[in-house]
Parts: C-alpha cells; structure tokens; sequence
C-alpha cells in the first residue's frame, strides 16, 4: 500500500472545552454537537437491538457497529446517512424523554418518593422476617431438598443413566460418521479426519 490513508479510521471525539461550551444553557448547537449526537444516537439503538436480540455481547458490538457507521468510519454513503438520521432521532427521543422525567420529578418528587417506598418495603420484609423466619426457613427447605435429590440419585442412579445415554448417543454418531456413504449421497464430514 503506497497511498498515505490511516490504517484506521478517525472518529469525531469530544475534548474538554467542546464540552464546557456546549452545555451552557442556550447555546446554539454546532455541527459536531449534531455528529456526536448522531453517533450516540446510534450507538444506543445498536446496543439496545444487540441486547434484545442476542445478549450483551453483541449489545456491545452492535452498540460499537452502529457508531462507527454513523462516524463514517466505515466509509460514505447511504448507510451512514441512514445511521446518522436514527441516531439523531434516537438522541432527540432520549433527550426529550430525560427533560420530561425532570419535570415531572420536579413537579412530583418522583424520585424521593420511590426511595421512601423502596426503604419502607425493605423494613416490612425484614419484620416479616424477624417474626416468621422466612430466610431461615427458606435456606432449610433448600438444604433439605438438596439432601433428597442426593438420596433419589442414589437410589436410582439418574446420574449415571444419563451420562450411560450420552455415552450411547456419542457412540452411535461416531459409527454413523465413520460409515461410507450410501451410493449417490455425499459422506458425512468426520471431524477426526479433518485436516489439521
């Protein structure tokens, strides 16, 4: 490679004095205040789609995916401007969703109200606990239900049915692996015999 491109490609970054500007009350937002809006933006629905779908993994993948698409790292085009167009809608949802729950927390003391419930919660299930012994009881039907599922096991060998089936199971596709082919049918891929 001869051309002088970057390996990787630069993504938009905040520094310091971008932040301490743009968080004034009233200021005009700019053209990076936009572009970072949009890769955030996009960065959560990504990981939010990640995490539905698949798990927290790929949350954090897709989460990655999509800012580098609405950076343009990964080149023009219309998948960057579709990504920077859900990113800047998501970043207006959440903002406009985070000033309405200031508001109504200000106006309802949300907040303050949800911790004296939660701290009131706690205290009836720790008396209700002092009288009836619930944790207690609790940890002893577990014990007592671990020692029973050992006295069933060795009185009926469950453990060692199920290790004999997987043992017969494994058996049985090692021979059908090992078998040639029928005529006119391709042979099954035997793992042992790969290439290493």
């Amino acid at each position: 490679m001869s051309n002088n491109a970057p390996l990787y490609p630069t993504l938009p970054t905040e520094d310091a004095a971008d932040i301490d500007t743009r968080n004034q009350e009233g200021a005009a937002p700019d053209a990076h205040d936009e572009s970072m809006s949009a890769v955030k933006g996009m960065a959560a629905v990504g990981a939010v789609a990640g995490l539905v779908i698949i798990g927290p993994i790929t949350a954090v993948a897709a989460g990655v995916g999509g800012a580098l698409v609405a950076a343009g790292a990964t080149g023009g085009g219309k998948g960057t401007d579709v990504a920077r167009s859900v990113g800047k809608a998501a970043s207006s949802a959440a903002s406009s969703i985070w000033s309405s729950a200031k508001k109504i927390d200000a106006k309802y003391n949300v907040i303050d109200r949800t911790k004296a419930a939660l701290g009131k919660g706690v205290e009836k299930a720790k008396a209700i606990d002092a009288e009836h012994h619930v944790v207690d009881r609790t940890k002893a039907a577990a014990t007592e239900a671990g020692k029973k599922a050992v006295e069933i096991n060795a009185e009926y060998k469950i453990t060692d049915q199920i290790v004999a089936g997987v043992t017969t199971g494994a058996n049985a596709l090692n021979t059908a692996l090992n078998q040639p082919a029928a005529p006119g049918r391709p042979a099954l891929p035997n793992p042992a015999n790969a290439p290493r």
